[in-house]
């Protein structure tokens, strides 16, 4: 998995909803306190040039800073609200039976995060989360962004991302007239990534 994996995965996650970022009344997401994202690695050492445990090294504290802001277990009530929003406003109807069918599939599929065995679990198995693997990233071989610029892109991508889960809707809230986020916002801190380590954000 490369090193921006997690949050391509949450990015796939958030686009399947079509719901518009307003307050929560519950846990579903978390900001999960702050921090900073720091490998340790030199800041001013260009990415091609890294060895393959510094890339290892950068590629451990973007997911220790993701897990930093959105725990396991909001990351799971994340991704089923996601889903039972998603259902809901797919289906339509009115305010009320699009709530009563987001709390129904919102409540299955936290049943299936406990028990994932259970009946009818099949249809949330592609949201397991990825595992937290870095031993596969590769040095990127064409990289001249250095690893503070980097780093400094993946912790905007996070914060973005955990604030979007944050704010999602509870199934209360939901209703004919929600939008969908906007997935398509640039994030300043990776433009110069994108122009000159673009295998860091694939």
């Amino acid at each position: 998995m490369n090193t921006l994996g997690k949050i391509s995965w949450l990015v796939s996650l958030l686009a399947i909803s079509s719901v518009t970022a307003c307050g929560s009344d519950d846990d579903g997401g978390g900001d999960g306190g702050g921090g900073s994202l720091d490998s340790g690695v030199d800041a001013d050492k260009p990415g091609e040039d890294l060895s393959q445990d510094e890339i290892e090294a950068v590629c451990e504290a973007q997911y220790d800073y993701a897990e930093s802001k959105v725990s396991d277990a909001q990351m799971g009530k994340a991704m089923c609200r996601l889903v039972a929003l998603s259902a809901s406003l797919a289906v339509g109807g009115d305010d009320d039976a699009m709530t009563e069918l987001c709390e129904m599939v919102d409540e299955a599929c936290n049943d299936c995060q406990d028990d994932p065995d259970g009946e009818g679990c099949d249809d949330y198995a592609d949201l397991e989360e990825p595992e937290n693997d870095c031993s596969d990233t590769e040095v990127p071989a064409d990289c001249s962004s250095t690893v503070g610029e980097v780093e400094a892109c993946f912790k905007a991508q996070i914060d973005t991302f955990s604030a979007m889960i944050a704010d999602l809707p509870s199934c209360s809230e939901i209703s004919a007239d929600s939008e969908p986020p906007d997935l398509d916002q640039e994030i300043e801190e990776c433009e110069t990534v994108e122009e000159n380590c673009p295998e860091a954000l694939e």
